[in-house]
């Protein structure tokens, strides 16, 4: 059945279509010929015409429904007014007599009304008289009385003014989308608002009608009337704006969201204490808003133009996700970079960059003792603890002295406030409470028969968790799952499982995530899952901190972690499996709590958990820093017994990694750097490679 389009015109063959395409889709239009956006409108286009089909249906069967109603109702009327006409012959003899009876009395009762009307006349005309007197004093009272009400008036209303004043700056402190988030964007769509788009006219519609008949087009398709292409134009009218209310919608949604954010009620302590304060701990709890919002802040009021910030993380993944996420809120993408290793996009415009701790490392290494490049520096997630994370705070701590303008902030969800405030000379924390839903905390430890081998993982009791949640929750609730392992090989056999039982089920999709996937692979946690299909995140301890997945009401802790430690046989690190700690173990339980209630299901018994450390081990505690000291002796830092870390290594981790330094010839006799440490230096492995 071929639809009929605007105007009646039927669109939808494709020699038609071509024709249309030739003459309205050209080069320089905001529709280019087989693109994306013009296979979106022939689809817009058929839904549109559909609905008009329809609407003209309801409206035809309206009109004759109508018709029939007020035929019926014409026939009961005319055979009413037929029985009615020998009724009234009967009552109109009757009703000439009382006709003529009351015309009598009425004269009667005139004549007594008139005597009436005359006695009240002479009274109005004494009250008249008396009250003349009296009305002009009361009206030069009611004129004194109307200004003084047009004076209080016009006090209350200055009051009223004020107030309304007072609370447009109390909002802006507060993290209103009036003040520094986009203020010239309407709350509401009108069409006044709508973008220009290129919709041709008149005289292009000629030209183009013009050029297909000099071509000769062998289509056999005729000119296309008048009429029909003014019906086309207004079709492309009603995509642009169809379009345009969608993407309003999206940013009205997208501001809501941030304003929503529990951050945004301490966005003018936050900037007041950057301000004020050369270093700031933000002790923000799990889904706060912090990763996103606090560089977002800094970045609309309080950086001047043309400078630049940095914000570091500890993953790879989490810069990638952060930086388009902020890119898409600031609506403009080019000024949002990052920077990770062997990948970069960040344009000359940039002046927020996500960037690892590492390659901010390289650039100060590079840079000198001076970092002027960036106005401001935020550490996030500065609980992890990694090596270079530790090793950054010491080198930023000194570059202040250099650059006392240079603002440093620390974040996270289960930082070690005293700590971290000590280290920085008594540095103002901002506690920001997070937004979590109740959580239901499941301890189900796994019996030794069912630990599995050391090769591999057995993935029964993860299984089991799977079909606990089918029994209980019907299909048509969101929810998905995310379980935390220890490793790639560990993730690979639970995944494996998971895709079979998910095969069966056909409920399920089964995803990985682990650092050494690729970026793309990554980026398939975040897509929505189907009606009726859950997705099942099987991830590492990069689900923790570094993103957030949306969508997520059930988490699987096996309470494991793998991290580097140094192998005194080899001397070289390698990954070695540890129980995570108390801190780590809420990070994971407030993934379950992002979007709706959840429940979270511990592999361990709460014994178990109440013996987990506070905070993980740093990683400055537990590796050789053989490569650590290499890189401060290239950065000329001195000696690194006397660097000032957050928390020194152990004195007898300094020594062996001098001495192993020096055998390698990297480190003169004197501790000064040779060649080949200069060499070493540059290369991203460890000594041990380099200099094999």
């Amino acid at each position: 059945m071929s639809s009929q389009g605007v105007g009646g015109y039927d669109w939808s063959r494709p020699e038609r279509r071509a024709c249309l395409e030739d003459i309205f889709f050209r080069g320089n239009d905001f529709i280019r010929v087989g693109s994306k956006e013009c296979r979106a409108f022939w689809s817009f286009l058929e839904r549109y015409q559909r609905f008009q089909e329809r609407q003209r249906e309801r409206k035809d069967a309206e009109h004759r429904g109508e018709g029939e109603v007020v035929e019926r109702r014409g026939e009961k009327r005319s055979g009413e007014r037929e029985s009615g006409r020998t009724r009234e012959g009967k009552r109109e003899e009757g009703s000439e007599r009382r006709r003529e009876e009351g015309s009598e009395r009425r004269r009667e009762e005139g004549r007594r009304e008139e005597g009436r009307e005359g006695r009240r006349e002479e009274g109005n005309e004494r009250r008249r008289e008396g009250k003349g007197r009296e009305g002009r004093r009361e009206g030069k009272e009611g004129s004194e009385r109307r200004r003084e009400g047009r004076r209080e008036e016009g006090e209350t209303e200055k009051r009223r003014e004020g107030r309304r004043e007072e609370g447009r700056e109390e909002r802006g402190g507060k993290g209103d989308v009036r003040k520094g988030l986009f203020p010239d964007v309407p709350m509401e769509y009108d069409p006044s608002y709508r973008i220009n788009l290129s919709v041709l006219t008149g005289d292009v519609e000629r030209e183009g009608c013009g050029r297909r008949r000099r071509r000769g087009d062998g289509s056999g398709e005729g000119e296309i009337p008048r009429s029909e292409r003014a019906a086309f134009r207004q079709a492309l009218r009603h995509f642009a704006e169809f379009g345009q209310k969608q993407s309003f919608g999206r940013l009205c949604r997208l501001l809501q969201s941030r304003r929503a954010l529990p951050v945004a009620s301490y966005r003018a302590r936050l900037l007041e204490l950057v301000r004020g304060s050369p270093v700031v701990v933000v002790a923000g709890d799990t889904g706060c808003g912090k990763s996103t919002q606090v560089p977002q802040y800094l970045l609309e009021e309080w950086a001047a133009p043309g400078e630049r910030l940095a914000c570091t993380q500890p993953r790879r993944i989490a810069c990638l996700s952060l930086a388009r996420r902020v890119g898409l809120e600031t609506l403009c993408p080019s000024s949002v970079g990052y920077h990770i290793r062997f990948e970069s996009s960040a344009p000359p415009g940039t002046r927020l960059l996500f960037l690892t701790e590492g390659l901010l490392l390289r650039q100060i290494q590079a840079a000198g003792p001076a970092l002027d490049r960036y106005r401001a520096i935020i550490i996030d997630e500065a609980h992890e603890r990694h090596l270079h994370a530790d090793f950054l705070l010491g080198v930023l701590r000194g570059l202040q002295a250099a650059q006392p303008s240079l603002r440093l902030l620390l974040m996270s969800a289960t930082i070690n406030v005293e700590l971290f405030s000590r280290y920085f000379d008594g540095a103002p924390v901002l506690q920001v409470p997070g937004r979590l839903y109740p959580i239901k905390v499941i301890y189900q430890p796994i019996e030794e028969s069912e630990e599995g081998s050391r090769e591999r993982l057995d993935p029964g009791p993860y299984l089991r968790v799977m079909q606990a949640i089918d029994q209980q929750c019907p299909a048509e609730e969101r929810g998905d799952l995310l379980a935390f392992l220890s490793g790639a090989a560990e993730i690979a056999a639970v995944a494996d499982a998971a895709r079979a039982y998910a095969n069966l089920t056909q409920r399920w999709i089964v995803l990985p995530l682990h650092s050494g996937l690729a970026a793309m692979e990554q980026d398939k946690v975040f897509d929505i899952a189907p009606p009726g299909v859950r997705k099942c995140i099987v991830a590492t301890n990069i689900a923790e901190t570094s993103v957030t997945i949306d969508g997520v009401r059930f988490v699987v802790d096996s309470g494991k972690v793998k991290e580097m430690s140094y192998d005194p046989k080899t001397k070289m690190h390698r990954l070695q499996e540890f129980w995570i700690s108390r801190a780590s173990a809420e990070q994971r339980k407030g993934r379950a709590g992002r979007t709706g209630p959840g429940v979270c299901y511990r592999m361990y018994a709460e014994s178990e958990y109440n013996a987990f450390a506070p905070y993980p081990v740093p990683e400055i505690q537990r590796v050789a820093l053989d490569a650590l000291v290499l890189q401060m002796k290239s950065m000329g830092l001195g000696d690194p017994r006397t660097f000032p870390f957050i928390e020194p290594p152990p004195p007898s981790s300094v020594e062996t990694a001098v001495q192993y330094l020096r055998d390698q010839g990297a480190l003169d006799s004197g501790e000064n750097l040779t060649a080949v440490g200069s060499l070493l230096a540059q290369l991203p492995v460890d000594v041990v490679i380099g200099t094999a």
